[in-house]
């Protein structure tokens, strides 16, 4: 996946219109192997992506990873490590100045995946799906953070079927890890560099059985447009000098109003903030009546 210099093309199946480098540029980063300089505020939250073809993403042809030459630790490294919350993202505008990189926002399931003397799938808020994706595999001592997705038969993602296979268990509906992050490599830690560092730790791993890197482009304008006809969710920017904050929304994420999925989300929110303003009032009612008056 690291390719310097070689564009990225989309190569939907409907569409015969690759969109080459000159329109959407992959960012490649040559990265000291001891860098450890990080932004102190973490950079801006957003979490999930990847944009190259869709229709090639699906697990037909999976890339094998090497295994991870600390193996070795085994029990041991299982016994000190602790899934941690991912890092979140928070809605905004698209970022025009330099300094960061864009990926695809992915419609899916949000999963940490580690193995660590055994292996562990789990969701944003805790759910273990490992029992459900026996075919995910990564190497020894590795912990991704990335988006489950499965793929309709126009190559784009489809979240219904992802819910078929993790819900209702069909198992005939493949499901692919799009990794985005690295947490531990090789057996350490890694949340602490930056995330430059972190992404080329997780190219040097390559993709594996049930899993890929998702890519990242510099040109988040051009990227933004592709994403927004092709109608997938959105785009994430990640500040590269960026840690990586477990629980914090940290990165930047601008979703697409066209997409089908965006309706569903803001109802909710919306009922969210009527309802917290109707309890706003209620309590400054109650705090101005006279009986809590007296009583105060």
């Amino acid at each position: 996946m690291h390719l310097a210099g070689v564009p990225v093309r989309w190569q939907a199946p409907d569409v015969g219109d690759p969109v080459g480098a000159a329109d959407v540029g992959r960012r490649d980063w040559p990265v000291a192997a001891d860098e450890r300089r990080v932004d102190p505020d973490g950079g801006l939250p957003g979490g999930d992506a990847l944009l190259e073809s869709p229709g090639a993403l699906t697990p037909t042809a999976p890339r094998l990873a090497a295994r991870s030459p600390d193996a070795r630790r085994g029990g041991r490294y299982a016994e000190r490590v602790r899934l941690p919350e991912p890092m979140l993202a928070r809605s905004g505008r698209l970022p025009t100045t330099s300094g960061y990189a864009f990926e695809v926002k992915w419609d899916g399931f949000r999963a940490l995946v580690s193995q660590n003397g055994r292996r562990r799938v789990v969701s944003r808020r805790g759910w273990d799906m490992t029992p459900l994706l026996p075919e995910l595999e990564v190497p020894e001592g590795v912990m991704l953070d990335g988006e489950l997705v499965a793929f309709g038969e126009d190559g784009l993602p489809s979240f219904p079927r992802l819910c078929d296979r993790l819900l209702h268990g069909t198992r005939s509906i493949d499901v692919l890890l799009v990794a985005f992050d690295v947490l531990h490599h090789q057996g350490e830690p890694t949340l602490r560099l930056p995330y430059r560092a972190r992404r080329e730790r997780l190219e040097r791993l390559g993709g594996g059985v049930g899993w890929r890197v998702a890519d990242a482009y510099e040109d988040g304008e051009a990227l933004w447009r592709r994403v927004c006809e092709r109608g997938l969710e959105g785009v994430v920017a990640k500040r590269l000098r960026g840690a990586y904050q477990p629980g914090r929304r940290g990165w930047v994420k601008i979703k697409n109003k066209e997409s089908w999925r965006y309706p569903l989300e803001v109802e909710p929110v919306m009922r969210s903030r009527e309802r917290d303003r109707r309890d706003h009032r209620r309590d400054a009612t109650l705090r101005s009546s006279p009986h809590q008056q007296r009583r105060g």
